[in-house]
């Protein structure tokens, strides 16, 4: 069990999702629930770790998503730390 800052602590906790039922819904309907899966999870992150170093229409023009795709494990990571994540590397 991952332990969860408290609401308001560092930010705005991001909804748990169910990696399946993600994956299955982007198979059935790509590319609706792709951008919007892609919209949500960038807003959450960044608004968690109280940053405005990411912008999610980034992630929606090929070429420069792939570039911040690069960018974005150290930042996934910054906030496991924030969170306060047992060995989350």
């Amino acid at each position: 069990m991952v332990p969860a800052a408290a609401p308001g602590a560092l930010g705005p906790i991001g909804q748990r999702r169910n990696p399946m039922v993600v994956f299955v819904a982007g198979m059935i309907c790509f590319v609706p629930f792709g951008l919007i899966m892609v919209w949500q999870m960038i807003n959450e992150l960044k608004s968690f770790r109280g940053k405005d170093d990411i912008n999610p229409v980034r992630f929606l023009i090929p070429i420069i998503n792939l570039i911040e795709m690069w960018k974005l494990p150290p930042k996934v990571l910054e906030a496991k730390q924030m969170s306060g994540v047992v060995n989350a590397q």
